[in-house]
């Protein structure tokens, strides 16, 4: 062993060398990183839970919009609604869609309608909305024409369709009632009717124009209604969504402490 002109020890080929290292700058990193895992993983995964509640609420709506008839504009989508993540711990942390109106569970997965009383139950046609001829009514039924609304008589008497409608019409136009039940003698056509026109004078005495118009079919004691999905189509869509939100929030939160660490 030996000097070198510098003073440094050398043996042989061997050079020692000293180097002073400040290892602040790794001990800010490594609490930085800590602080990540512990703080900023569970606030990404909560931003990132709640960005995808919200994307999922929206891909809803538009499916509703584009797959259902929405009778009640804006009804059935306001009523897709969130519920936020909350907290830090990541075990519970959860974030809900869904609606708060008990029909789109029937129309989601289909459901069968029964009649809670000795008539049919209610279906209205396109008449009760004002859309003469349309087998599936796309407006409410307009409001003098709405089951709470009207008043009606029992005209499901006489042994012919023409001594039914004729009884149907004599009373109502005795009663002053613009709405009656009455029934086929077949056993079809189960309905309440509207009935339309006035009786004019002739010589032979009073002749009926009235013509009964079907407003709500009660021919059906349930009505099974096949399922019209919504949630399905919009959820296959937020599986493609859901890694790119993560993935961003996450970023967020990384870019976030380091920027701390730099500064």
């Amino acid at each position: 062993m030996g000097e070198d002109r510098r003073g440094e020890r050398v043996r042989g080929s061997e050079v020692a060398i000293h180097i002073k290292v400040d290892t602040g700058d790794f001990e800010r990193f490594a609490k930085r990183l800590d602080q990540l895992n512990k703080r900023g993983m569970p606030h990404a995964m909560r931003n990132a839970l709640n960005a995808i509640a919200f994307e999922a609420q929206v891909t809803w709506r538009k499916e509703i919009e584009q797959r259902l008839v929405i009778r009640a504009q804006g009804f059935t989508t306001r009523s897709i609604r969130v519920e936020r993540a909350k907290g830090i711990d990541v075990k519970t942390m959860r974030s809900v869609v869904g609606s708060d109106s008990e029909y789109m569970g029937g129309v989601e997965g289909g459901t069968t309608m029964h009649s809670k009383g000795k008539l049919g139950k209610p279906v209205p046609t396109g008449f009760a909305s004002g859309e003469d001829g349309s087998r599936v009514p796309k407006r409410l039924p307009i409001s003098s024409r709405r089951m709470k609304n009207i008043e009606l008589l029992d005209a499901r008497v006489g042994k012919s369709d023409k001594q039914r409608r004729f009884l149907a019409m004599h009373l109502a136009a005795k009663r002053g009632v613009k709405f009656a039940i009455i029934q086929n003698r077949s056993g079809e056509g189960l309905g309440i009717y509207q009935l339309l026109g006035k009786q004019r004078k002739t010589k032979r005495g009073k002749t009926d124009t009235v013509r009964p118009t079907m407003v709500w079919d009660l021919s059906r004691k349930s009505i099974q209604k096949k399922p019209h999905p919504t949630l399905q189509p919009a959820l296959v869509r937020m599986q493609r969504v859901a890694p790119r939100i993560l993935a961003r929030e996450v970023k967020k939160q990384i870019m976030r402490h380091l920027s701390r660490v730099s500064a």
